[in-house]
């Protein structure tokens, strides 16, 4: 009677136990991993958001005449560009003049401050009817040109 030897072409059950269990480790860690880069890409996404707002009203406010240059208001969807529906609008800005044509830098000469202007934006994301977050705080510098 022959007798044949075995040759094993499979994994054991110990091998098998082995990297299930290596997989599932490494499965878990990227798991874990996830709610910090989906934070992370949020942030990125309310940044960009945010500089695409400023860049819009720092844009209108450098086509308006300096002596004109005054508060306002305007609102932003989700992507960030500016639309009039308020019922759409993911975000509000709001704008204001602080200094305009006044004494603002201590020891400047009366010409740099007579013709600069200080607007303060302030980025709100809307959550509700009743309740905005404030998201972003921005000064822009708007000087007269000539």
């Amino acid at each position: 009677m022959k007798h044949r030897s075995r040759d094993c072409f499979g994994f054991s059950l110990i091998e098998l136990v082995i990297a299930l269990g290596i997989a599932t480790f490494a499965i878990i860690a990227v798991i874990g991993v996830l709610p910090v880069g989906l934070s992370t890409l949020h942030s990125a996404m309310d940044q960009f958001i945010e500089a695409r707002i400023i860049h819009k009203i720092s844009a209108d406010l450098k086509m308006t005449a300096f002596e004109n240059i005054a508060d306002g208001a305007a609102l932003f969807d989700q992507e960030g560009y500016e639309i009039l529906s308020e019922k759409e609008a993911r975000y509000r800005a709001i704008f204001g003049v602080r200094h305009h044509g006044t004494a603002i830098f201590p020891g400047a000469s009366d010409s740099i401050s007579q013709n600069l202007a200080i607007v303060k934006v302030d980025i709100f994301r809307i959550v509700s009817e009743q309740k905005d977050i404030l998201t972003a705080s921005f000064p822009l510098a708007m000087a007269r040109g000539e």
